[in-house]
């Protein structure tokens, strides 16, 4: 193995490359490749050829349980199933929390929304040229190690950033960037420790800013340097990249970025002379303490301070006044809150909740050392005015947390107030009239309480305008408030981090957590951020407004062209390639998903139709009657398996599609078809199940399913039958038993027999009673009635020639014997009647009787045909019929009431012959009869 590809081997390791991926690289090396793209390309489509389907159950939980690194976690993609992973349009991209890795994601969010940084991480390319061999020898190992890590750093940065802006993903694991952040000496970080945000930026920055500069542009650079330093025989150390950083655009743009420099000027007395010195420093954090209450007053408290134990040049203890002025300000802004603080008592770290308070747009300039004269000029009315607001400040403090009690004076008032108001003083027997006196002088304390505080705020807010005034002339620097870093938790020692970024486009907040990216509204982010309940902030972000002006577009768009140009051509391609291959996952996903579904929906109806036509078989009814549970019932008993099957597959795909979804569409949907009959062939290999299926058979169903609608609308109209003859309401009753004969075909045998026998049955009751309607009903209904046998009589099949001849002598019966019930006149007309109801040429007139409509029947039929357009939307837990049910219950009731008629009836057919009315009165018992 040669020197460069074994230098390149040791590359893919550190960056944390598998073993498998690194030797399959290896194979296909030739001369000039560069193996860290190989192995990228293999490990992408290693990733696209991965069986993502198999992961169909509910997302397991995330474990929360504490661990001590990053490394700890395992596996990470396999705790979230493609659905999970899906990105909103247009909308953030989190970051897995990967072992207490919440205040990192955090953090590096907010980089990501600097469009600058995030054009030169994105701009960056690879030193494929760059030989290894020659940077240890030069750097040393550790240095060399240190430099590679760093390299590593911002290619993982910078897949990270592309993922981000061009994935459509919802979130990425970032523990290959965590892999290579290390410290000044080339050791790891341990990213799930606990640690101060401000040095840990600094060591991401440093590592961010050596690794930029060793891009694939600067190597001829780098080398000549070395070379060039190595001439002039000048020592190792001189070769490290820090003493000649000028040189590098990159390492200019992350300076003036994230780094400023500053000068500390000391102040003490030696000798009894003042004596000054002054130090440049270069920062990348602002410290602010939370006693201050508000950012501008913590950031001038930072700036001017006392030091009681400076050693002066004699190395003696003295008090030194301290300043500290901005000689060159970046252009992003880090201030780290004091949150957490050692504890003297407890002898450990607490966290303050103390608010704090800061605005969304903030003014530098009396803190840039080239203002300084200025500042001096208006230090003494500005220090007047601190005293002054320092004092109200305190003031109101007394008011609003009394004696260190968390209440204010007038929340205490009020609750006094209450005290003496509620019933139980009579408890403690107060005089009543003492009560009011008490209650009265709260009142007067309440106003006076409430005054007071109004009256200081007043002057509080009269101050702040001064000053606002005084530095009226010093608002040239502005900065803007970009992210708010966030900790939540009551506890130092642990907690939760996460971020709010302002999208200065959309002039919306974002709230960043781990994974999870969503639009939160203003006054959510400022209660949270200023210190409520157990969050606050402990760093906040801003940027000047010449970067915010850049940062208009918002980077996170897919669609956006502003980033995307500088993604690496590679990187590009593979994210195009994998989002592609991500939608096919995700379809092939969702078809066996939605197969799952089906068929589980499938399995359910199925095994419900099977247990209730066992309990149907056992029901002690007529053979002949369909199963009208539902359609699935119907064709099952009909043993028609086959099409039963076919019809569940139907509802099964309505129920989980659309109503509108069904066999038909199936059809021509080859892919869910396709996988449907893979999952039924793994369930159902016993149950001969196939889906080789045409359109006829499919109109064979609804053929079979307009006979299950008929037979529906038979039993419906059956049991308004029942109803109507219970209600003694006959002409209804047989105007139904008309209809269900007349819909009826050789199809629906029972319906059509159970018509012929209640029709015959009901005209046999109605002649056998006309006696007894004469001595309840007036001549006029009685002749109805008449009118309605003999109409209805004609529609008896001839089956029934016995009954109808019982009838035809039941009603001469009554005619014989008319003259005994009516008088002469009303005899008259009935004879005249009964001859124009009998007449064989006036048949027609019957027509107007047995084919009136009968709205109930119309109007249960309308129903009938709505419900069954959602018929396939059937309750798998249904355990009745009820149409069986109800017709069950209504013919027993009749049945019971018509129980004398139905014997009478049966004895007919038995003795083959009619009876007349002696017989029949014996027979029936009727008290009319035997008068």
């Amino acid at each position: 193995m040669n020197q460069n590809l074994k230098q390149q081997v040791e590359n893919a390791k550190e960056m944390g490359f598998r073993s498998d991926i690194i030797e399959r690289a290896q194979q296909m090396y030739s001369k000039g490749d560069n193996l860290i793209d190989l192995c990228l390309e293999i490990q992408s489509n290693q990733n696209q050829n991965q069986n993502l389907i198999q992961n169909m159950g509910p997302s397991p939980q995330l474990s929360h349980k504490r661990t001590d690194s990053y490394m700890d976690h395992i596996d990470y993609d396999q705790d979230f199933n493609l659905t999970d992973r899906i990105r909103k349009k247009n909308h953030p991209v989190g970051l897995m929390n990967v072992g207490n890795t919440c205040y990192f994601n955090s953090l590096i969010q907010s980089y990501f929304n600097n469009s600058e940084f995030c054009k030169y991480i994105l701009k960056y390319r690879y030193p494929s040229r760059l030989d290894f061999n020659k940077l240890t020898k030069y750097l040393g190992e550790q240095k060399s190690k240190r430099v590679i890590a760093s390299i590593n750093l911002v290619v993982h940065l910078q897949r990270l950033f592309s993922f981000m802006v061009l994935s459509d993903k919802k979130f990425f694991n970032p523990t290959n960037l965590l892999k290579n952040i290390v410290n000044d000496f080339g050791e790891r970080l341990k990213i799930g420790d606990q640690q101060d945000i401000g040095e840990f930026n600094l060591t991401f920055l440093s590592r961010v800013e050596e690794g930029l500069i060793y891009s694939e542009n600067n190597v001829t650079k780098l080398e000549d340097k070395w070379l060039a330093e190595s001439s002039s025989q000048n020592s190792q150390a001189s070769c490290d990249t820090q003493s000649n950083q000028e040189e590098f655009e990159e390492d200019k743009r992350i300076k003036s970025l994230f780094f400023g420099k500053r000068t500390q000027v000391s102040i003490f007395y030696q000798d009894e002379q003042e004596i000054k010195h002054q130090e440049s420093q270069q920062f990348s954090s602002i410290y602010l303490q939370t006693e201050c209450k508000d950012l501008i007053s913590a950031w001038e408290e930072q700036r001017n301070y006392t030091v009681d134990d400076f050693k002066n040049d004699k190395n003696e203890k003295v008090i030194a006044s301290m300043q500290f002025w901005i000689s060159k300000i970046p252009e992003v802004l880090l201030f780290q809150i004091q949150r957490m603080q050692y504890d003297q008592k407890t002898k450990e770290v607490v966290k303050i909740h103390t608010e704090f308070s800061f605005d969304k747009e903030i003014y530098v300039d009396r803190f840039l050392e080239v203002n300084k004269d200025m500042y001096f000029q208006i230090q003494n009315k500005q220090q007047s005015l601190k005293k002054q607001k320092d004092d109200l400040i305190q003031q109101l403090e007394y008011y609003q947390n009394y004696s260190q009690s968390q209440l204010g004076i007038l929340q205490i008032l009020e609750l006094t107030q209450k005290f003496y108001q509620d019933p139980i003083q009579k408890d403690l027997q107060i005089a009543a009239d003492a009560q009011e006196k008490i209650v009265s002088i709260l009142d007067q304390s309440k106003i006076k309480c409430l005054e007071k505080i109004q009256s200081l705020e007043s002057q509080l807010k009269k101050i702040k305008d001064e000053e606002d005034l005084l530095f009226q002339s010093m608002k040239n620097q502005k900065y803007i408030l970009q992210s708010i870093l966030i900790h939540k938790g009551s506890s130092a020692e642990f907690g939760h981090y996460f971020s709010y970024i302002y999208d200065l486009n959309q002039q919306k907040w974002f709230k960043y957590d781990d994974i999870n990216c969503i639009e939160v509204e203003e006054s959510e982010v400022l209660r949270n951020a200023k210190g409520f309940a157990d969050q606050s902030a402990y760093g906040l972000i801003y940027i000047n407004e010449d970067l915010a002006k850049k940062n208009r577009e918002t980077i996170y768009k897919q669609d956006s062209t502003n980033l995307v140009q500088y993604l690496p051509q590679n990187l590009k391609e593979e994210l195009i390639k994998e989002n592609k291959q991500f939608q096919t996952d995700l379809e092939e996903y969702h078809l066996a998903q939605q197969a799952s579904l089906i068929i589980r929906e499938y399995d359910k109806r199925f095994t419900f139709i099977e247990q209730y036509i066992r309990k149907f078989n056992k029901m002690s009814i007529d053979k002949k009657f369909p199963c009208l549970i539902n359609f699935g019932g119907f064709l099952y008993y009909q043993g028609l398996l086959n099409y039963f099957q076919l019809h569940l597959l139907d509802t099964s795909l309505k129920a989980q599609i659309s109503p509108s979804y069904g066999l038909h569409d199936l059809l021509n949907d080859q892919k869910l078809l396709l996988k449907l009959k893979e999952q039924i062939r793994n369930l159902y290999q016993n149950r001969g199940f196939n889906l080789n299926y045409s359109n006829k058979e499919i109109q064979f169903i609804e053929m079979k399913f307009a006979e299950y609608i008929q037979n529906v609308k038979c039993c419906i109209i059956s049991c308004i039958i029942m109803e109507s003859a219970l209600n003694q309401d006959w002409e209804n009753s047989l105007i139904a038993i008309y209809k269900l004969i007349k819909i009826n075909n050789p199809e629906q045998a029972y319906f059509r027999s159970f018509g012929d026998f209640n029709l015959s049955l009901i005209l046999l009751k109605l002649s056998c009673l006309i006696f007894d309607f004469c001595g309840q009903d007036t001549p006029q209904n009685i002749f109805k009635i008449v009118t309605i046998i003999v109409a209805f009589s004609k529609n008896l099949p001839k089956n029934y020639e016995l009954v109808l001849k019982q009838i035809k002598q039941n009603l001469n019966d009554f005619t014989k014997n008319a003259e005994q019930i009516f008088d002469k006149t009303t005899l008259k007309s009935y004879n005249e009647h009964l001859k124009a109801v009998t007449d064989q040429s006036k048949n027609d007139q019957y027509a107007s009787i047995v084919q009136k409509p009968y709205e109930l029947i119309e109007r249960k039929i309308e129903e009938i045909q709505k419900d069954m357009d959602n018929m396939y939307n059937w309750s798998i837990g249904l355990s009745e019929d009820k149409y069986l049910n109800r017709l069950l219950e209504l013919q027993k009731q009749f049945d019971q009431s018509s129980k004398k008629f139905a014997s009478f009836f049966n004895l007919i057919f038995q003795k083959q012959s009619t009876f007349g009315l002696k017989e029949r009165v014996n027979t029936l018992h009727s008290d009319i009869f035997k008068k």
